[in-house]
């Protein structure tokens, strides 16, 4: 029974159950002449080629280094990070007969097996066809034989989420305590599903999206090896097109290759992918500043007519919505954005946010897309909060009690914010009276003018920041989600001058904090005080009083109370002396 086959050179050897067999064959000579699309080509082959995944080589290098092998592991992240590659790392380092500094020779017969996915030792398994318990019943079967070529066998599996319920149930055990031979390497790309019981076996480790600036280098060192020449902007195009997946770049690249024979330039790769200019965005922020439906109707189709990719178009007009609301918040400087940030309300800014969010969910599942496209352009023209005359949050987001005396909608005057406001009180005037219909004629209305403006008040209630940092984060807690709420959690309060807070946070969430957390934040304390605020956040590693460390030292004192009270008690202390008793270490908890 013939079990694998080997090409070497002009040589084939197939390894059945008598032994090895070595035969002529020509069959490379065909496969010599086939293209490798560059995906494959430079696909890494040890752990210094990987791009972005430090932390994960750190953890690898460690365990071999030190010989602590963990017999399951689980690789997590988005397409073309880089999970499969990983895995095919770890089976050529455990089993490579030449291994150096951690790192496989990838010169070795074992190696090179690997590499050709021809090694009898290293079973690769998608999990998306091979879903069933009796599959995952016939590899826990075949785990229990001793490798036949390698030190270690090796289970991939890939795509493990897609595994059933029962499959997982079977699995359970062999991936608790497998044989001593055996090393699982799972990979997924939507952790969620796996059970809590998997990932309790695995030792994880979480993949990160690639930055564009490190895709457009690995990009520029690949092309420059395969003698194709570049622009470099066209490269920053295609890395932030990859959306952080290496494959993907590379397979856009390969796309751009051939669609610019061999001279890839800025130009030709945005009429490929069917990027728009930034000019048709800020045509279109103007059309729905001015509440023009017509004009933003003939831009939409002229942006259609083109050929642009709409759901990009729709993304980079959501992308500058994001950059013009941390423009207005002080979170961002952009001399370009600026114009745009006085146009258009705080609030109007985070609605029109929104409404691209649903677009963009809605124009990857409908089958027009270009209606979903104007529709979603529409509803910033057909929806809006606020203009230019009343930009200021303080009106939007309080609440506001008006009695007006006409229909017509008041035009609001700016509120004056007080050192230490508890309401303002905001004129509201509004248009020229005309005269109302028989029997609708208030009683004020008629004893004034015809041309006389009418007014009334509103109070607004708006809230003064008090100094005490803390107790203000513990008022909004139950405003804070869970990405919020840690980074607040161990902020220290520095400053606060002209509506903005400056904080220091503790360096362990840095990478947790982006322009999205701190536009939430600002929205949130916005909200709450009644007129803008904005954030300026530092990081450092000794923060010193925050909120956290607050609670864990009223928690230290709890329970220096607790263990007090209990060994100043006299029934507890004539029962350790009646009966010998002695209090279990760590067991008192206050109450």
């Amino acid at each position: 029974m013939i079990r694998d086959s080997r090409l070497r050179g002009n040589h084939a050897r197939l390894v059945t159950k008598y032994g090895k067999i070595p035969i002529q064959t020509n069959i490379l000579d065909a496969y010599t002449m086939a293209h490798t699309v560059l995906a494959r080509k430079w696909r890494p082959k040890r752990f210094a080629d990987l791009i972005g995944q430090q932390t994960a080589v750190t953890v690898l290098n460690n365990i071999l280094q030190n010989q602590r092998l963990h017999h399951a592991y689980l690789l997590t992240g988005t397409r073309g990070v880089g999970k499969t590659t990983i895995a095919r790392i770890i089976a050529k380092a455990l089993n490579c007969t030449n291994l150096q500094v951690n790192e496989p020779c990838g010169a070795c017969e074992n190696c090179l097996d690997i590499d050709r996915s021809c090694f009898v030792d290293v079973i690769e398994i998608d999990a998306a066809s091979n879903t069933g318990v009796d599959n995952i019943r016939e590899l826990i079967d075949n785990a229990g034989y001793s490798p036949t070529l390698g030190k270690y066998k090796v289970y991939i599996i890939d795509e493990v989420h897609m595994l059933s319920k029962s499959a997982f149930n079977a699995m359970l055990k062999t991936l608790e305590e497998p044989p001593l031979h055996a090393i699982f390497v799972l990979a997924t790309t939507d952790v969620q599903k796996v059970p809590i019981t998997i990932l309790s076996r695995c030792l994880q480790l979480k993949l990160r999206n690639l930055l564009p600036p490190e895709i457009a280098a690995h990009l520029a060192t690949i092309l420059n090896q395969e003698n194709v020449s570049f622009e470099t902007d066209a490269l920053d195009v295609i890395a932030h097109a990859a959306h952080g997946s290496m494959r993907d770049a590379l397979s856009i690249t390969d796309q751009a290759i051939a669609y610019t024979n061999n001279k890839i330039n800025l130009a030709d790769i945005k009429t490929m992918l069917g990027i728009t200019d930034d000019a048709f965005i800020y045509t279109l922020l103007d059309a729905i500043n001015d509440h023009n439906s017509s004009k933003l109707t003939a831009i939409a189709n002229d942006i259609y007519n083109q050929g642009h990719d709409l759901e990009n178009v729709l993304l980079k007009l959501n992308q500058i919505l994001c950059n013009i609301s941390l423009v207005q918040l002080g979170g961002l400087e952009n001399e370009k954005l600026k114009s745009y940030a006085n146009y258009f309300s705080i609030n109007d800014v985070q609605l029109y946010f929104e409404i691209t969010n649903l677009g963009l969910e809605q124009i990857v599942k409908g089958n027009n897309k270009f209606q979903v496209f104007i529709m979603t352009l529409l509803r910033m023209v057909a929806f809006t909060i606020g203009n230019n005359n009343d930009k200021q949050a303080v009106i939007h987001n309080s609440n506001v009690s008006v009695t007006s005396e006409s229909d017509t909608p008041p035009t609001i005057a700016k509120p004056l914010i007080t050192q230490n406001p508890a309401t303002v009180e905001v004129t509201v005037v509004s248009p020229t009276a005309t005269e109302p219909p028989d029997n609708q004629v208030p009683e004020k209305m008629v004893a004034a003018p015809d041309t006389a403006p009418i007014t009334t008040s509103i109070k607004v209630e708006v809230r003064h920041f008090e100094g005490n940092w803390i107790a203000l984060i513990e008022e909004l807690e139950n405003k804070l989600d869970k990405a919020i709420h840690p980074v607040l959690a161990n902020a220290k309060f520095n400053s606060y001058n002209d509506n903005q807070f400056s904080l220091t946070v503790d360096n362990k969430y840095e990478s947790a904090v982006n322009a999205n957390i701190i536009a939430n934040i600002s929205k949130i304390f916005s909200e709450h005080f009644g007129y803008p605020i904005a954030f300026d956040l530092q990081f450092s590693e000794n923060v010193g009083t925050t909120l956290k460390e607050k609670r864990h030292m009223e928690q230290e004192e709890k329970q220096k109370m607790a263990e007090d009270a209990i060994k100043n008690d006299a029934n507890l202390a004539k029962m350790q002396q009646l009966f010998s008793a002695t209090i279990v270490p760590n067991s008192i908890k206050p109450l």
